[in-house]
């Protein structure tokens, strides 16, 4: 994590805290969750299209101790198809939810 800190400043797409956030879940960190949703939240903050998928995925299937909501999911959801419609995001929402599984599996 040493190395992300560094280069931190030039975190303009949120790389840094979606990076950060992919490695405390698969060091499965205790007690981090609210570490990673705010790491999270901050990709999105900088249209990360991995933060909203992870967000998504969380939220839509509660993973970690995050209660399940439907409700925040499909809101996340709706937030990237509108910028994905402005052209912000060059994948659609789906195919960056694939990339998010596969990542994910290649950890086991």
């Amino acid at each position: 994590m040493y190395l992300l800190e560094r280069i931190k400043t030039s975190n303009l797409r949120g790389d840094v805290s979606t990076f950060k956030a992919l490695t405390l879940i698969k060091i499965g960190e205790k007690d981090a969750d609210e570490k990673i949703l705010k790491l999270l939240n901050e990709g999105m903050e900088h249209k990360n299209p991995l933060s909203f998928a992870m967000l998504y995925n969380i939220y839509n299937e509660g993973l970690m101790s995050i209660e399940k909501s439907s409700k925040k999911a499909n809101k996340i959801r709706d937030a990237y198809i509108f910028d994905y419609n402005l052209g912000i995001f060059p994948a659609g929402f789906e195919k960056v939810i694939i990339l998010i599984d596969k990542i994910f599996h290649n950890w086991e």
